[in-house]
């Protein structure tokens, strides 16, 4: 199995850490930076990694990004055939976008075209999304909301008290629900072989539903 990231953000831990292919879609030049207008260049690179590997696990965010360069629906195009490419090998292709961004026929197509990771029965919102590695280094962070620069110590925190409770409360092997709660928050975890996912709730009764666990499950099993 092999891994691979695009991100809207520079995701320097990954890229400095970890031996991950990262491509950063943004207007600068540099290295492994990609013009958010070559929609093209990007399907390239992503097939190509596809190709050379079994199970790829590709994490894309900034879907609502390209939007402001493309026609909405070429940009969804775009992203079928990565998904198609990926799958296509028996991997995994990890969807990260701010649905606020989208008009309602947007989230309408985006729903229909990729499984999403629904919202549990009486909770009010998913406010973050953490992908880490059994070492500790963060993959990937999506958020509900952008956050200031400040809220750096508060994400840091949070990913430590997740970090400290995923290392007591997983055993190894084993890949059950956890649930941690954070003051008004409580954060889900499931554990794969390498790779943990935490999902943090607004709220105090947080849960990944059938679905979506079901989803996580598939990528877990491709990142054994």
């Amino acid at each position: 199995m092999s891994r691979s990231a695009r991100f809207r953000r520079w995701p320097t831990g990954v890229a400095r850490r970890w031996s991950t292919p990262v491509l950063w879609l943004t207007e600068s030049t540099g290295l492994n930076h990609v013009l958010p207008t070559h929609l093209d260049m990007v399907e390239e690179l992503v097939a190509r990694f596809a190709g050379s590997t079994d199970a790829p696990v590709v994490a894309f965010e900034g879907a609502e990004y390209l939007a402001n360069y493309h026609d909405f629906d070429r940009v969804l195009r775009t992203l079928r055939r990565i998904r198609d490419t990926v799958t296509a090998r028996g991997g995994v292709l990890l969807l990260s976008a701010d649905t606020s961004l989208l008009d309602e026929r947007e989230f309408s197509l985006l729903e229909k075209e990729f499984e999403p990771f629904p919202m549990p029965p009486g909770v009010e919102s998913v406010e973050d999304v953490f992908l880490i590695h059994e070492s500790g280094i963060l993959i990937s962070h999506s958020a509900r909301r952008l956050k200031p620069e400040t809220d750096r110590d508060t994400m840091a925190g949070m990913l430590t008290a997740i970090m400290n409770f995923a290392r007591v409360s997983f055993t190894e092997g084993k890949g059950e629900l956890r649930r941690l709660g954070l003051g008004e928050k409580t954060v889900t975890l499931e554990r794969g072989r390498h790779l943990i996912l935490a999902v943090v709730f607004a709220g105090e009764t947080g849960t990944l539903s059938s679905p979506g666990a079901a989803a996580w499950r598939r990528c877990r099993n491709c990142a054994t």
